[in-house]
């Protein structure tokens, strides 16, 4: 294939890459198999990001601000998402000891349920990106690296 070609063709990829319905609905369907029916119906309310914020949480408590630091969201989004997920009883906060302006997040058995349905389905993202990725050289690997980000630095401008 000549480049004008290849270039077209890589475009179709990561058009097709990024709008992946199929992996919407097969992350539908592991949380519905997976979940009490009426968390099922939470779970359909929720936003991409706050199934981040949940999973980021997994087992620990945080402040909002760590949680934009860990999953580069703005802290606007993540005040937006806590207060989502406080509404529907998936997390509550504790008050920072020493600082009375300042809350940990806490997710609940049903915010923590969520969040390992979520990593059940991230392990099966790194299982699948693993293989296809050891199909390649680590040369072949720094070169398709080197084009998204080059890639993604375009688009940040």
């Amino acid at each position: 294939m000549k480049k004008k070609e290849l270039r077209v063709e890589i475009r179709k990829e990561l058009k097709r890459i990024i709008s992946k319905d199929h992996d919407l609905q097969k992350l539908r369907k592991l949380f519905h198999e997976e979940l009490p029916a009426p968390l099922f119906d939470v779970y359909q309310k929720l936003s991409k990001t706050d199934l981040t914020v949940l999973y980021a949480n997994k087992g620990e408590n945080f402040r909002a601000k760590d949680i934009v630091e860990r999953i580069d969201v703005t802290q606007s989004a993540i005040s937006k998402s806590i207060a989502r997920l406080e509404k529907y009883g998936l997390v509550i906060k504790i008050p920072h000891p020493s600082n009375k302006k300042e809350f940990f997040i806490q997710n609940t058995l049903d915010g923590e349920t969520i969040a390992q349905v979520r990593e059940l389905y991230n392990s099966e993202q790194s299982h699948r990106f693993k293989k296809v990725s050891d199909q390649f050289s680590e040369s072949d690997l720094k070169t398709v690296f080197r084009f998204l980000a080059q890639l993604n630095g375009e688009f940040a401008e």
